[in-house]
C-alpha cells in the first residue's frame, strides 16, 4: 500500500529521532533532513494551489504570490531622503556648532597647561557630540520610516527595499529588478513641497 509523502516523512522523522537520540551530530542532521523532507513535500502541494492528498487530510491556501497576483515590490533610497529631510541640514549645523565650540575650549584648557582636564574635556565631549548626531539622526530615520512605511501603504506594496544600500564589496545590494515601483520622488517631494 503506498504511503503519502507526509506519511512517510513522519515516519522517518520518528525513526531517526529515537534510533540515533545517543548521537548529537549524527541525530540533528538527520533531523534536519527529516524536517526538510517534510517542509518539502509540504510546501511542494502548497505551490500547487491545491489540496494535499486525502490521506494526509490537510487543505493548504494558495500561495501568497501567483500570476494573477504579483507580489508587488517598491525602492526607496533612504540616503537621498536622510538628504532632503528639512532637518537634516539644521542638525548637522547644530553638531558642526558643537564641535567649534568644543574645540575652542579644549584649546583654551591645553593652552593653560591643565592637560587632565583638556583630556576629561575632549573625552566626554566627544561623547555628547556623537550622542547628540545619533539622536539628531535616530529622529529624522523614524520620521523617514515612517513616512516611507505609509507611502508602501498607499502603493499597496508587500514589499520596500532601501536601494541606497552597499554589500561589504561597496557594490549595489539592488543590480536590477524590473517592474520595481520606485517611490523615492514622491518622498522628496513630500519632504519638501
Amino acid at each position: 500500500m503506498a504511503r503519502s509523502p507526509r506519511a512517510f516523512c513522519g515516519e522517518a522523522f520518528r525513526h531517526f529521532s529515537l534510533r540515533d537520540h545517543h548521537h548529537p551530530v549524527k541525530s540533528g542532521l538527520l533531523l534536519s533532513i527529516a524536517a526538510s523532507l517534510l517542509s518539502a513535500t509540504l510546501g511542494f502541494y502548497a505551490g500547487s494551489g491545491g489540496t494535499a492528498p486525502s490521506s494526509a487530510g490537510v487543505a493548504f491556501p494558495p500561495p501568497a504570490s501567483t500570476i494573477d497576483n504579483p507580489v508587488r515590490i517598491g525602492l526607496v533610497d533612504i540616503q537621498r531622503l536622510f538628504d532632503a529631510h528639512p532637518r537634516t541640514k539644521p542638525s548637522m549645523v547644530a553638531v558642526e556648532a558643537m564641535r567649534t565650540e568644543a574645540k575652542a575650549e579644549l584649546q583654551r584648557l591645553t593652552d593653560s597647561g591643565d592637560q587632565a582636564a583638556a583630556t576629561g574635556f575632549r573625552l566626554s565631549r566627544e561623547k555628547e557630540i556623537q550622542n547628540e548626531s545619533a539622536r539628531f539622526r535616530r529622529e529624522i530615520m523614524t520620521d523617514l520610516q515612517a513616512r516611507a512605511g505609509a507611502a508602501a501603504s498607499r502603493r499597496e506594496l508587500q514589499l520596500l527595499l532601501d536601494s541606497s544600500g552597499k554589500t561589504l564589496n561597496g557594490v549595489p545590494v539592488i543590480f536590477h529588478g524590473s517592474g520595481l515601483i520606485d517611490i523615492t520622488d514622491e518622498l522628496v517631494h513630500e519632504l519638501n513641497p
